[in-house]
């Protein structure tokens, strides 16, 4: 029996729609900054963009979040905010996470995410996919998890989300 499912391999996905919503930048240059204002060299938005970018890259520490951003190219770090190019070292992180109100980065975190210009929640499908990599380590032989993929990809786009 044919199948009624016809997939072109020439076909393009459709263009991104633009994004309205305010920007990462933005929505965090909108706190007020904990520290004195001698010495500061980094904007405070640079740093929290940075520090979210690194976390979202799994770099959770302040000397992860540091070398994950000395590591980044001049584009990066020109687009975080970072004009001359040069990332703070750890110990601007460990001084501005000590100062930093969680609940204020808390409260603009949650605007930014639920802006309103986001869409309808389901309005687009994304579909899961998850393997579960048996024996591929030698620790997976003990009484250990094995390690697991998922990717989750958007219909309309085909853009791989995770």
């Amino acid at each position: 029996m044919p199948s009624t499912h016809t997939c072109s391999p020439t076909a393009t996905p459709p263009p991104f729609a633009p994004c309205s919503s305010p920007s990462l930048v933005t929505t965090v240059a909108a706190l007020p900054d904990p520290r004195s204002r001698h010495g500061r060299r980094f904007p405070l938005a640079a740093l929290l963009t940075l520090a979210l970018s690194a976390m979202l890259a799994n770099h959770r520490s302040p000397l992860a979040i540091a070398q994950w951003g000395a590591e980044q190219d001049a584009i990066t770090k020109r687009a975080m905010g970072f004009a001359k190019g040069v990332t703070p070292h750890q110990s601007t992180f460990h001084r501005l996470f000590r100062r930093l109100d969680p609940a204020l980065l808390s409260a603009a975190m949650t605007v930014h995410a639920a802006s309103p210009n986001a869409g309808q929640r389901g309005a687009e499908g994304v579909a899961l996919d998850g393997k579960a990599q048996r024996g591929r380590f030698a620790f997976a032989a003990t009484a250990g998890c094995p390690v697991h993929a998922l990717t989750a990809c958007t219909h309309a786009q085909g853009v791989v989300l995770a």
